[in-house]
């Protein structure tokens, strides 16, 4: 008398295979789009002087399901988390600063050493944008990412 117990491994893992892939390409789909709307928030949120903080703020892929937002201004982090007494703005950029926000005066280069100054004793207080984005739309983000996983399962099960 025999007692014969088998199954089919090479099936079962080729099966298991289609699922992670389905759901892996139908996360990634959702993902692009939560983080499209992260950068798009980010922008609504970031201070608006010049703009070029808030134009070069967007998304990044990564990888598999890995996306950044970004903003490569090299004055994102300053902007972001604000910076201590000791920097030191260039003259320029104030000028700058002050014609977009319409300060005028007859001796604008004044005006301006005066706010360096300031910035050099006191610093520049934090306006954050990127992590209220993220923070605020971190329950979307997993609503999405359940939508991809849902649409993984699904996919599998019909074989397509």
């Amino acid at each position: 008398m025999k007692a014969r117990i088998a199954h089919n491994t090479p099936e079962l893992a080729n099966t298991f295979g289609n699922v992670r892939a389905a759901i892996a390409k139908h996360v990634d789909a959702k993902l692009a789009r939560g983080v499209l709307e992260v950068a798009n928030l980010a922008k609504q949120l970031a201070p608006k002087a010049e703009s070029t903080l808030t134009n070069a703020i967007h998304p990044e892929h990564l990888g598999p399901s890995l996306y950044e937002v970004v903003s490569p201004v090299t004055h994102a982090t300053a902007v972001e988390k604000g910076t201590g007494p000791g920097g030191f703005a260039p003259l320029q950029s104030i000028l700058d600063w002050m014609k977009v926000k319409g300060i005028h005066s007859d001796t604008p280069e004044s005006v301006a050493f005066l706010i360096q100054r300031k910035i050099l004793r006191h610093g520049t207080p934090a306006q954050p944008h990127m992590e209220p984005a993220l923070e605020q739309k971190k329950s979307r983000l997993q609503e999405l990412a359940a939508q991809g996983i849902a649409a993984g399962f699904r996919e599998a099960a019909h074989g397509r």
